[in-house]
């Protein structure tokens, strides 16, 4: 793609590159006469011979993308073709990605994770439960959740960005040349890479594939091709947390093999079981203080804009487990703190136990 720098859209001029990727590059753009008026714009790559049919799915969901609204999900201002490049505009989120916070301060702690990831989650569920206008109910699904598409603004406000692959999928979709497949092969679970069909369940593999790359700083799976990775996500075993982090709740381990299962059918099915893990996750290590990342709002601060209430579900077999894992981890702590001579260990030893603090790690501020 060329560089689209003094390309003016609208009222806005096309400044710096922010970003590029397998399916577009992103700009930030100023208002001609407010220069404090500013937008990102991303401009879509097109494969060959798909231009027209693309143009017209894009216009289309670009369309009903528009009228989303939710605290966690980047807002979407404008779209439209220019010189053949269909473009979005929408809102500039002035923060840091989660990939660009790991490049600086390393791991997140568990409960910076948590703290970032249940709005994300929340984000995930208000998509899911879009339908499309058609005759046809169809779900919105992201398809490409990922680490550099979190952003967490200067307020430690997370938000879910670039919609601009994010489609309307009836009863999962299928692409007939895998080797197409949208999205970021190190994230994306082997059905999709495959081109077969999507569910909710396959943004939540991805999300799973987030979470294990905040708390170790790696990615579970690399290659020196999209092929060799895909054929990890797809035959590998995913490996296991406790591999990296020996003294992490094993009920974190779990939760995380749980998401990133094979098969589909064996992950949870709803993005509200993810935001439930993890709440309950997070009450299992909160003994020692809050986290140094921002709190997401509570369910009673929810205004218009913050989507749909998460809808009360009977547990799945696979929460069941989790919380068996976590009250059996807390009963296993509880005893042997029980027979543990009185005297207090020293001070930096409590501050290092990984599991019972909810304090960031040291320079992670």
């Amino acid at each position: 793609m060329r560089d689209l720098t003094g390309t003016v859209i609208g009222n806005f001029v096309v400044g710096e590159r922010l970003g590029r990727g397998g399916m577009g590059e992103v700009y930030k753009a100023v208002h001609r006469d407010n220069p404090g008026l500013i937008r990102a714009i991303k401009f879509m790559l097109l494969h060959p011979g798909d231009a027209g049919e693309y143009e017209r799915r894009f216009r289309s969901e670009a369309r009903r993308m528009a009228e989303l609204s939710h605290r966690s999900v980047v807002r979407l201002d404008d779209f439209g073709v220019i010189d053949g490049i269909p473009y979005i505009v929408m809102e500039f989120v002035d923060g840091q990605s989660i990939k660009e916070r790991l490049h600086v301060l390393g791991p997140y702690s568990l409960a910076e994770a948590i703290d970032v990831l249940i709005p994300v989650a929340e984000a995930l569920g208000y998509l899911h439960n879009q339908v499309s206008t058609s005759d046809d109910a169809r779900v919105l699904l992201h398809r490409d959740v990922k680490s550099e598409n979190i952003m967490v603004d200067r307020r430690g406000a997370p938000r879910l960005m670039d919609l601009g692959i994010a489609r309307f999928q009836q009863g999962g979709t299928r692409v007939t040349r895998p080797e197409l497949a949208i999205g970021d092969r190190r994230y994306m679970p082997g059905e999709q890479a495959l081109g077969e069909d999507l569910t909710p369940a396959s943004d939540l593999y991805a999300l799973g594939v987030v979470f294990y790359e905040m708390l170790t700083g790696t990615l579970p799976f690399t290659g020196k091709t999209d092929t060799e990775i895909s054929l990890k996500h797809i035959k590998e075993p995913f490996p296991s947390l406790r591999e990296k982090i020996p003294d992490l709740n094993e009920a974190v381990d779990e939760f995380i093999q749980q998401l990133t299962r094979k098969n589909p059918q064996e992950r949870p099915q709803s993005a509200e079981e993810v935001v439930r893990a993890l709440r309950l996750l997070k009450s299992t290590s909160s003994g020692s203080g809050g986290s140094g990342a921002a709190s997401p709002p509570s369910d009673s601060s929810r205004d218009s804009s913050g989507g749909d209430e998460l809808r009360e579900k009977k547990p799945s077999a696979w929460m069941i487990g989790l919380a068996s894992v976590v009250l059996l981890f807390g009963a296993g702590y509880w005893l042997w703190a029980a027979n543990q001579p009185d005297e207090k260990p020293p001070k930096k030893q409590l501050q290092q136990r990984r599991l019972m603090t909810l304090s960031p790690q040291p320079g992670s501020d």
